[in-house]
């Protein structure tokens, strides 16, 4: 089936594709949670190269995946924002806290369910077009549309940063020191 051989391959080019784009803050919805123990176990078992890359900093050892929610260690070096954690909770207004809810409470967007269990189905080689699998990726693209439109709309990162500095703490260092390794070439090329 075509899902069992993409499915390795998506594993080992996907820490390369994170770690070119360089993202300083990823946000999804319950990522620490289940996305994120699922990516390190899949990796690990598929004996992924560079899979460090998914965080900062470069390792060669695979240290101990940790309980469920309990990884985040591997992101250090990026911001992460899960939108069903307990910390985002306490700052977005919804019952259930599932991503179908809140698009249509906060973005007034209706959000079509695809069971986790039917994901296969869109990768099926039998079908002649391939019409469902493009189905599938325009639906994974638009979540992650929402992912950030959510995020925007109650200004999350923002509300947590002025928080994290009336508490008196730094908001990232290393998000700092990665900033300023950027700028660093800008700088030194211009006369003050």
């Amino acid at each position: 089936m075509l899902f069992q051989l993409i499915s390795p391959l998506i594993y080992m080019i996907f820490p390369v594709t994170l770690h070119k784009a360089d993202p300083d803050v990823i946000v999804g919805h319950d990522f620490v949670g289940v996305s994120l123990d699922i990516l390190l176990h899949r990796m690990r078992d598929l004996k992924a190269d560079h899979w460090s890359r998914i965080g900062r900093f470069r390792r060669t050892k695979w240290p101990g995946i940790g309980r469920q929610g309990t990884n985040l260690r591997f992101m250090n070096g990026r911001l992460v924002c899960d939108l069903a954690s307990d910390g985002a909770r306490s700052m977005i207004s919804s019952t259930t806290w599932s991503l179908t809810e809140m698009c249509a409470t906060h973005l007034k967007s209706a959000r079509q369910d695809i069971d986790p269990e039917d994901t296969p189905s869109f990768f099926d080689d039998s079908v002649s077009t391939p019409d469902r699998l493009i189905t599938f990726v325009r639906h994974c693209e638009l979540d992650a549309h929402y992912h950030m439109a959510i995020a925007a709309k109650v200004q999350i990162l923002p509300l947590t940063r002025q928080l994290t500095n009336l508490a008196g703490n730094s908001w990232c260092v290393i998000h700092l020191q990665v900033l300023s390794r950027r700028l660093r070439p800008f700088v030194a090329g211009t006369r003050l």
